[in-house]
């Protein structure tokens, strides 16, 4: 009997040790190793429409004013090349964060029917002015009523105004994670820059030392994300369907990256960048939240009930998704022609061009794609140099990085010129050497779309949306014979 009570008490100790020190959280095991940064697109963050939509600048990688009709969207997953951003790939051990943290956040709910808990919540690390890092050197928060901070056992109060949190604050001497509530569940966090007004976050702060700053991680019901992506991912002035198939794919994703882990090395489910979903870039709307509450806990899972990895981006070029148009001369015409029924016809980024001239190309002779997708997207590219050397560019997100640093002029259908873009608007383009006798004196390039191209093109979800398709009915276009709906609940020995 002696030895019963005893084991019960070692095994009741070891349990204990794992909560105190953040190995169990919310009932998903942290990983041992970093997952690496998501492939993310980098191709900005909603940038206004050409009919007046909302948004008036690009957040990310192109900076693109004024222009087309969505945000690119995410890419994560797509080409492990494909990073949005390097401070993505922050690993706990290079943000110097202590593996011993205590984690306060408790476990797991109450089931619902679908599975999920009740109150579902995810961990969203803040990053700072202009996505730039995940590491603040202060955090600057600012209360109507006050807050609380908790810190293993000690809680400290705090009065309504601005208060600043640095390395140095005597509440990080334990080596703890401070978990911040506030009297009315809402903080403002200055010192972002984001694109919008309100800086207001909703639900639990949670601050950790690491070597390069501070982590900052918003914890707060799945939901009420969604309601802060979708306004950053799609103009709110899109037709309400078109909104209500952007929220069905912002909580796949979400719920995606949650199972997966994406960023436990860093105490966090997803970040609030292009890497993953941007979150709380622009003002929230009466229509977004509404398109987010009318599509509750709905999700898109594939024939074996798992959730699909449900990317989606601005403009396509017209794509067929049951076409192979990895032919060269096959994508060339395809291009050129536009035979293929087109929903973003009238878009702006639908047709595109520009022109690399001999001084933009130095000393490259020669530029030919060599591989494309059945998609038609170019994946490999080899540039020739006048000494003889090759180089090959593999991946789409590369080979547009590639062409956007011989800063070209891009011209949309329109007669819009854009300049100083980070990178090609899409993969999807070909290449037209042209030629003074035997000299090569540039290269008129004619492309289509923006953004990486897999998934839902948000632009067209607005022009299906416009012509009477629900949002379902624009989520199977798109991802085929998906299920949508609630996630069936796992069974044991799933």
């Amino acid at each position: 009997m002696k030895k019963i009570i005893f084991l019960t008490f070692c095994i009741a100790a070891v349990l204990g040790v794992c909560f105190a020190d953040g190995y169990i959280r919310r009932g998903r095991a942290l990983p041992a190793a970093s997952a690496g940064a998501e492939g993310a697109d980098a191709d900005g963050t909603y940038i206004a429409s050409a009919d007046g939509a909302d948004g008036t600048s690009a957040g990310g990688a192109d900076g693109v004013n004024g222009r087309n009709g969505a945000n690119t969207g995410n890419t994560a997953g797509t080409n492990p090349n494909d990073v949005g951003s390097a401070d993505g790939a922050n690993t706990g051990d290079a943000a110097g964060i202590n593996p011993n943290d205590t984690n306060t956040d408790g476990m797991a709910g109450a089931q619902d029917a679908a599975g999920h808990e009740e109150d579902e919540t995810i961990r969203v690390l803040i990053k700072t002015a202009g996505f730039a890092s995940s590491c603040h050197e202060q955090v600057v928060l600012d209360t109507a009523l006050g807050f609380t901070a908790q810190s293993g056992e000690h809680v400290q109060k705090y009065p309504a105004g601005q208060i600043v949190f640095t390395g140095t604050t005597e509440e990080f001497a334990d080596g703890k994670a401070l978990r911040l509530t506030s009297a009315d569940g809402r903080f403002d966090i200055r010192e972002l820059n984001r694109d919008r007004a309100d800086e207001t976050y909703e639900g639990v702060l949670e601050l950790r030392r690491a070597e390069e700053g501070i982590l900052l991680i918003n914890e707060l019901p799945l939901e009420e994300y969604l309601k802060g992506v979708v306004s950053s991912e799609m103009p709110s002035s899109y037709p309400e369907e078109a909104l209500k198939a952007q929220a069905v794919c912002a909580r796949t994703y979400a719920r995606r990256r949650m199972q997966e882990q994406s960023l436990g090395n860093l105490f966090a489910d997803v970040d609030d960048s292009v890497s993953f979903q941007v979150y709380n870039n622009q003002d929230r709307s009466a229509a977004v939240d509404e398109a987010v509450e009318q599509t509750a806990q709905v999700v898109m899972t594939d024939e074996k009930g798992d959730l699909i990895d449900a990317l989606y981006y601005s403009t396509s070029c017209g794509l067929d998704v049951h076409a192979d148009l990895s032919g060269e001369a096959v994508f060339a015409a395809f291009l050129s022609e536009g035979s293929l029924k087109a929903y973003e016809a009238e878009e702006p980024w639908f047709r595109w061009q520009t022109d690399l001239n001999a001084k933009q190309l130095g000393d490259i002779c020669d530029l030919a794609v060599q591989e494309r997708l059945p998609s038609g997207a170019a994946d490999r590219m080899l540039a020739r140099r006048t000494d003889g050397s090759e180089q090959v560019i593999q991946g789409e997100y590369d080979i547009r990085a590639f062409l956007g640093a011989l800063h070209p002029v891009v011209t949309l259908q329109d007669g819009e010129e854009i300049s100083d873009m980070a990178l090609l608007p899409s993969a999807f383009f070909s290449l037209q050497p042209v030629f003074q006798g035997d000299v090569l004196q540039s290269y008129h390039i004619l492309g289509g779309g923006y953004g990486h191209g897999q998934g839902m093109s948000q632009n067209g979800a607005k022009r299906m949306a416009q012509e009477g398709m629900d949002f379902q009915e624009i989520l199977k276009t798109y991802y085929g014979e998906v299920q949508i709906g609630p996630q069936a609940a796992e069974t044991d020995g799933q």
